[in-house]
């Protein structure tokens, strides 16, 4: 495995982590989820790291392969997609997830436990998605077997 591979498994790893708590908060039903609040909080919390990460592979993908100069997260996306990394649809998704994620981040007291319910029950499979074209992706760029020596 060459580095690019190692950094990007590795940063793969963190967000199965969190999309495993996701998908346990996701399969409460709603009289659980809302009977504390900290479990929109912290299914806040797990889905900034999971975009986030998105984000991060993104960005260190565009850097090391020269996609092109990005000056906003929904930028790396399109240039993920523009240059056949992960398709358009997912793409498009993911952008709207990266917006959702500056809320989050940047205006957090206008998210309601309601919304965060709305991501975790309509979009974790993007997120799971992205994990699977990014896989696929390093597996065709890893070299044969026998060429690893």
């Amino acid at each position: 495995m060459n580095p690019e591979q190692a950094l990007v498994t590795s940063q793969l790893t963190h967000m199965r982590a969190s999309l495993e708590r996701l998908h346990r908060l996701a399969a409460l039903d709603d009289e659980e989820f809302y009977a504390s609040p900290d479990n929109a909080a912290l299914a806040n919390h797990h889905l900034q790291r999971a975009i986030q990460a998105v984000l991060d592979i993104g960005r260190h993908l565009t850097i090391r392969r020269r996609l092109g100069r990005t000056s906003s997260y929904a930028e790396i996306i399109y240039r993920l997609y523009e240059h056949h990394l992960i398709d358009p649809d997912l793409g498009e998704r993911l952008v709207d997830l990266a917006h959702m994620r500056n809320r989050f981040v940047h205006v957090y007291w206008e998210v309601s436990a309601q919304e965060v319910r709305q991501v975790l029950r309509e979009r974790l499979e993007d997120l799971e998605e992205f994990i699977r074209q990014i896989v696929r992706f390093l597996d065709k760029e890893a070299p044969p077997p026998d060429a690893r020596g």
